[in-house]
């Protein structure tokens, strides 16, 4: 049969599609985002001091070592899924100023501390909620 049959265009537009829709998953946008680079640095700062600091007595604190490098490569994808929600509650420009913000009457420092407990809940809750939306 040749190339140019019926069901030769059939499947090769159905190969297009699954390609194209593979493309367009939320979690794919996300990685190859600015955002999803930006928050990786910032963790790798944040958990990289951590690791550090603790690396002195290791024997002692090889668990928060291990809990660290565990929650470092799930650190944007939680962020993601707690700005979200919050940006859910507050408006862009509350969020931007007070929460998410620095300085001294911003919540950022409050927020990052009160995310970094829950970093593989919210992680795994992010790629649950992306996998779900995205198959129906």
């Amino acid at each position: 049969m040749s190339k140019s049959g019926r069901y030769y265009t059939k499947d090769k537009i159905n190969k297009r599609k699954a390609l194209e829709r593979k493309n367009k998953h939320p979690i794919r946008l996300f990685i190859k985002s600015w955002d999803f680079l930006g928050k990786t640095c910032f963790g790798f700062i944040i958990f990289g001091m951590i690791i550090y600091s603790l690396s002195e007595n290791a024997t002692s604190h090889l668990l928060w070592i291990i809990y660290a490098c565990v929650c470092l490569p799930l650190f944007p994808f939680a962020k993601k899924c707690s700005d979200d929600v919050l940006l859910h509650y507050f408006s862009e420009h509350t969020f931007e100023e007070f929460i998410n913000g620095g300085g001294a009457r911003g919540f950022g420092v409050l927020y990052l501390m009160m995310i970094i407990p829950f970093i593989i809940p919210l992680a795994t809750g992010y790629f649950i909620y992306q996998i779900q939306k995205y198959k129906y």
